[in-house]
């Protein structure tokens, strides 16, 4: 009864398949068990089906590409920020390495009233400064600057300073950073500046 019953479906099966197209036909002979559309349908259905799978691929590696390309932008942009993140830190120390060194700068390349007449040894192209930075940012000539608030006068009578005027000695640093992926253009401007008391303001006081 069992095997009777399994030959009638088989056989209409058959029958449903030779009166389709030729592409029902080979469907109705693919192993059991494997992938494909179901055995019933028309031809329109079963190619339905296949154009379904085929654009289903395709969306999968389009969706694939742009992930990577979401995950290499990403990337390039942490280690980009992260060198410049560096490179303003190593400028900032070198900045207030100047800042410091001009305000504590003894009387040989100072006036007698305290005004900074030499700081080549902070702004030069091997001062203090251009050293520290070396060859992680471009300063170019005149870009490191050495100013006094207020400025002290060239000769006597000295200023005499009190608690409310105390000078100060300011140290700028400018130039640009080369970008490494080009996420940011050709190049970044920076600027920084640091302030130190002026401990050797000379005999104003």
């Amino acid at each position: 009864m069992m095997e009777r019953g399994l030959r009638n479906h088989l056989s209409a099966v058959w029958v449903r398949c030779r009166g389709s197209s030729t592409v029902a036909k080979c469907d109705c002979r693919m192993r059991p068990g494997s992938a494909g559309p179901p055995l019933r349908g028309s031809p329109i259905q079963q190619a339905g089906w296949d154009t379904h799978r085929t654009n289903q691929r395709g969306q999968s590696l389009a969706e694939m590409g742009l992930v990577v390309v979401i995950c290499v932008l990403l990337t390039l942009g942490i280690v980009e920020f992260g060198y410049v993140f560096m490179a303003l830190n190593l400028i900032t120390q070198a900045t207030s390495a100047g800042a410091r060194a001009a305000s504590v700068l003894q009387m040989g390349s100072r006036s007698l009233c305290g005004k900074i007449t030499d700081d080549s040894a902070i702004t030069g192209p091997t001062g203090i400064v251009r050293s520290q930075i070396g060859s992680i940012a471009t300063v170019p000539s005149g870009g490191v600057t050495v100013t006094q608030n207020p400025t002290p006068n060239a000769a006597t009578p000295c200023q005499t300073f009190s608690g409310s005027n105390i000078p100060n000695v300011i140290v700028t640093t400018t130039g640009t950073i080369p970008d490494v992926f080009g996420l940011f253009g050709s190049t970044i401007s920076f600027t920084r500046t640091v302030t130190f008391r002026d401990e050797a303001r000379g005999l104003g006081g």
